[in-house]
């Protein structure tokens, strides 16, 4: 049991072994151990595997590697293999990498949720804190759903930043919010626990001399338990654990101090064949010295025959630091020459190779590790640990130095771009473009600026910019001919341009769109359609919308890219929203469902639950509507923006409960929002929701100080995508704040678009219902009863007929409400008639 395997860790054990009852028992936990190194983690850790096993329970044990250079992945690899599943993670190359990975870990998740697995497993990831990030994805992906697993995963981890990989501290963010985690920190052991470990005969005085030395720490203790056992005295105590390995490791023989040199430049577990190769030496001499390295205690046999590892981390560390710079590059280059001959030179190897001719490289040997270095980020690019590649792209081009042709730096940090954006680090991705670009500038190159400019096609962001300049350089180097290139570089220009030029974005858009119909190639035609959809964004331009979604379909399956075909669906979806054919849009979000399960892509899925939480406020289904935008936030989080995500999410709920009532909770969300910090493509979008929160708990001064922000009637523009909820939006807060004056003039646009539907034509966002809701909301209130009527009239009709049922209620309330102000005839009857027909 696990409280009986430590010394000074029974309450922690206890508590271990009540969440290895509830694992047991269905309810999945997650469970973070974290302390300074050397303090117990691991022990822990093989004390509840014990206990586990055991019970019969499954165990699988994720060791992470000491440094980088392992292969991607390495920890669940490992795991994996030790279920039973190794192929897990395995798969082939995918024209749709986004879909594939998710698919991949969907695929581990799913496993062990099965069925078949029966019992509970324990899956321990000891040393988190250096896991290669790929790994941490995917611990992240799994763990979120621990709570429906009949599992409990033990991660172990220092406590020190310093310590930490790049990537971790976000993960372990994302894992203390999720409710199934619990933590434990273990501190140093009390003054019995120092005395336990030191054994009986050590009086009071050494015991309270080595506990404050050692501050509790197990693996200190240890190593001061060791020099007194060998005749040292307490006065002669080493100050530091560092100090008391290197004394122990500095009273070996010589041999076995260059051989422990060796074996820790190979890592932390070694085998002792490679150890020999690496030296030029006999075996069988390299197994003598491990044999009384093993007898001192600072090795042990680990696993296979003739393989061993360093008790812990921290003697590997000691002994490696006893190498000084110069003789560690040579020891790294005479590993990497080692495991060639003792290995072979493969993609298994590559990671490792990469690592120890990286280290090799200050002796001149930079091109070849570079060319390591490049391998290995292919091969993670290929396993899909997107950002484990992005770094090894970026080594490359800092070990390569000056050594590098101007090619191979362009080829370096395209690679690191193309990663990234898989990582959704756009901006960075941008960043590398421009590098590459740059570097090869002198070449003249017309297709290596080009290749630089396509890397974010379809993105934008905020250096967009430069992408905009990049596009623009681009299109001088290809010249006016007509390519293929031409045609993607106009796509991607006029795409730039909807965030900074928009007036540019109509005519270059008709040009993409013009010479991807002489070029009928898919490539452009997907191109030419992202930016002409964008160019065609108003109301009016529906069924051109429609034409592009027909087209960007076609391309998508010439392609085989069901990533590029769920485009043509969702913007079917938008326009049927705009023309209120809301069982349409069900139908259609059917086929959408279909083609997101083939993309497997996180953004597919992010906006089929967008789609679908629209359409279930839509048709007046408000708590499925809620349920859908919170599992849209969530997933939105993940992949891209917890800010943005959490914004998108109030604004929807703000939609939404301007049928089900604004409380305090909605209001003191927005408080959290500066209103202008929202990007300059929304316009003044970011204003609206505080201020229909504040208009609806009617704090009216709150929301006049946001109205009056917005620009003057007359000279009012925003965004084609949104003008006509944002006209809609204004319209009702205008009534609502009693600004009547800019009323006329809302009307007069909103007129135009009669039979139309408030909502965005660039994704769906919310449904706000059908225009003339609104038009009859403003005429209404500047006293116009009878074109209030009329309007209202059709309103109701309308959201009666397409299923729209809160809408229905909003337009029965209004326009009961103006058939009582006109009072004319029978309007005083028919008002209390509709009213008692639409109240719920």
């Amino acid at each position: 049991v696990v409280e009986h395997e430590l010394v000074g860790r029974r309450r922690e054990g206890a508590v271990l072994s009540g969440w290895l009852d509830e694992a047991s028992g269905g309810q999945g936990r997650l469970v973070l151990v974290r302390g300074e190194a050397g303090i117990g983690k691991t022990s822990l850790a093989r004390a509840l595997v014990a206990d586990a096993r055991a019970r019969g329970l499954r165990v699988a044990w994720g060791p992470s590697p000491e440094h980088l250079g392992a292969p991607p992945f390495w920890p669940w690899l490992r795991v994996l293999a030790a279920l039973g599943a190794p192929d897990l993670l395995a798969g082939s190359e995918s024209i749709d990498p986004d879909g594939e990975r998710f698919a991949r870990f969907e695929s581990v998740r799913q496993w062990l949720a099965a069925p078949a697995q029966a019992g509970a497993t324990v899956l321990v990831f000891d040393d988190a804190h250096v896991t290669d990030e790929p790994s941490l994805r995917l611990l992240a992906h799994v763990a979120a759903a621990v709570d429906e697993l009949p599992a409990l995963l033990l991660v172990t981890h220092r406590d020190t930043p310093a310590d930490h990989t790049p990537g971790f501290t976000a993960v372990l963010d994302d894992l203390h919010r999720l409710p199934a985690t619990r933590r434990l920190h273990l501190a140093g052991l009390d003054r019995p626990g120092v005395r336990e470990l030191l054994g009986d005969a050590a009086g009071e005085q050494i015991v309270g001399h080595v506990a404050e030395v050692t501050g509790g720490n197990p693996l200190f203790v240890v190593e001061l338990a060791r020099h007194l056992a060998t005749g040292g005295h307490v006065a002669s105590v080493p100050p530091t654990l560092r100090e008391a390995i290197d004394r122990r490791v500095g009273s070996r023989s010589g041999h076995c101090g260059d051989v422990l040199r060796t074996a820790a430049v190979i890592g932390r577990t070694f085998p002792a064949g490679l150890v020999a190769t690496a030296m030029g030496q006999p075996a069988l001499v390299c197994l003598q010295a491990l044999a009384e390295a093993q007898t001192a205690g600072l090795v042990e046999a680990s696993g296979a025959p003739g393989t061993f590892r360093f008790v812990h981390v921290l003697v590997r560390d000691g002994v490696e630091a006893t190498l000084g710079p110069a003789a560690l590059a040579q020891a790294h280059r005479r590993v990497a020459e080692a495991i060639e001959a003792y290995y072979g030179a493969g993609d298994a190897q590559a990671a490792d190779l990469a690592r120890h001719w990286d280290q090799a490289a200050v002796l001149g040997d930079r091109r070849q590790a570079a060319a390591w270095v490049e391998r290995a980020a292919d091969v993670a690019e290929r396993g899909l640990a997107w950002e484990e590649a992005a770094r090894l792209f970026d080594r490359a081009v800092e070990v390569a130095a000056a050594q590098a042709t101007a090619e191979e730096r362009h080829r370096w940090l395209l690679g690191s771009a193309r990663v990234r954006l898989h990582c959704d680090q756009v901006t960075v991705a941008l960043e590398r473009c421009l590098r590459a670009a740059g570097v090869v500038r002198h070449l003249g190159r017309a297709d290596l600026t080009a290749a630089a400019a396509l890397v974010v096609e379809g993105r934008g962001g905020p250096a967009v910019v430069a992408l905009r300049d990049l596009c623009e350089e681009a299109l001088v180097a290809v010249g006016p001919e007509p390519s293929v290139l031409r045609a993607r570089l106009l796509g991607q220009l006029a795409s730039a341009c909807f965030y900074v030029e928009p007036e540019r974005l109509d005519g270059l858009s008709r040009e993409a769109m013009a010479l991807a119909d002489e070029l009928d190639d898919p490539l452009a035609v997907v191109a030419a359609t992202r930016a002409r959809q964008m160019a065609c964004a108003h109301p009016s331009q529906a069924a051109e919308r429609l034409a592009l979604a027909v087209r960007i379909g076609a391309a998508g399956r010439a392609l085989g890219r069901p990533g590029v075909t769920v485009w043509e669906h969702i913007w079917r979806i938008d326009m049927l929203l705009e023309l209120g054919r809301l069982p349409e849009v069900v139908a259609e979000t059917v086929a959408l469902h279909r083609c997101v399960e083939q993309a497997r892509a996180p953004v597919a899925q992010w906006h089929l639950l967008r789609i679908q939480a629209t359409t279930a406020q839509a048709l007046g289904r408000y708590q499925e509507a809620e349920v859908l935008a919170a599992s849209a936030r969530d997933l939105f989080a993940t992949i891209d923006d917890a800010y943005g995500a959490r914004y998108m999410w109030l604004g929807f709920r703000t939609s939404v409960a301007l049928h089900t009532g604004i409380d305090q909770e909605i209001v003191d969300g927005w408080a959290g929002f500066d209103p202008a910090s929202g990007p300059p493509f929304l316009g003044d979008m970011s204003v609206f929701g505080p201020m229909m929160a504040f208009a609806g708990v009617g704090d009216r001064q709150r929301a006049l100080a946001l109205y009056d922000r917005l620009a003057p009637i007359d000279i009012w523009q925003p965004p084609r995508f949104l003008w006509t909820m944002l006209h809609s939006m204004r319209l009702h807060l205008a009534v609502a704040l009693g600004c009547l004056a800019d009323v006329p003039r809302l009307l007069e646009a909103l007129g135009k678009l009669r039979g139309f539907h408030a909502c965005a034509s660039a994704g769906p966002i919310v449904y706000a219902g059908p225009v003339e809701l609104w038009l009859g909301i403003g005429a209404h209130a500047l006293g116009r009863w009878d074109h209030a009527v009329v309007d209202l009239e059709a309103a109701l009709s309308t959201c009666r007929r397409i299923g729209a049922r809160g809408f229905a209620v909003q337009a029965a309330v209004e326009l009961a409400t103006a058939w009582r102000d006109r009072g004319t005839g029978d309007d005083v009857e028919q008002a209390t008639t509709l009213l008692a027909e639409a109240r719920p």
